[in-house]
């Protein structure tokens, strides 16, 4: 496992071959008297196809993964689809999400910073902003 993130009752796992898998957690009332937490796998997530870096939650019901494919997709909570593809030349180390502007924020290995509004899946602005890859914001 690469990354994680919470998201609607969920965890989302993310794992170095592109896949995504959606978990459940629950409790467990078995014969006998203790109770046992379990988490259950709800259904993958298909799209990557290299490691996944990045898994972040926005205030809605989607996530966001980045991966080492050079793609950011949007992925919807309740249906498990994959709503949007944003494709880069590079990979994509992290992202973040700003609910208040409804911007996605990503940082790739080709030192830019690239904003997406998320109401009209287009970057709107980029800019390099760092001598070396981008690992983190």
């Amino acid at each position: 496992m690469c990354c994680f993130c919470f998201c609607k009752q969920k965890i989302y796992t993310g794992y170095e071959d592109g896949l995504i898998c959606s978990w459940a957690h629950e409790n467990d009332k078995g014969k006998d008297s203790a109770d046992k937490e379990k988490s259950v796998l709800i259904a993958p997530l298909i799209g990557h196809t290299n490691r996944i870096n990045c898994i972040v939650s926005t205030d809605t019901s989607f996530i966001i993964t980045s991966s080492n494919d050079c793609t950011v997709r949007q992925w919807d909570c309740d249906t498990g689809a994959c709503v949007a593809v944003f494709k880069f030349a590079d990979p994509i180390s992290t992202c973040k999400v700003s609910p208040q502007f409804n911007m996605l924020f990503t940082a790739s290995w080709d030192k830019m910073i690239r904003c997406v509004d998320l109401e009209t899946n287009k970057v709107v602005k980029s800019f390099i902003a760092s001598k070396e890859a981008i690992k983190c914001m």
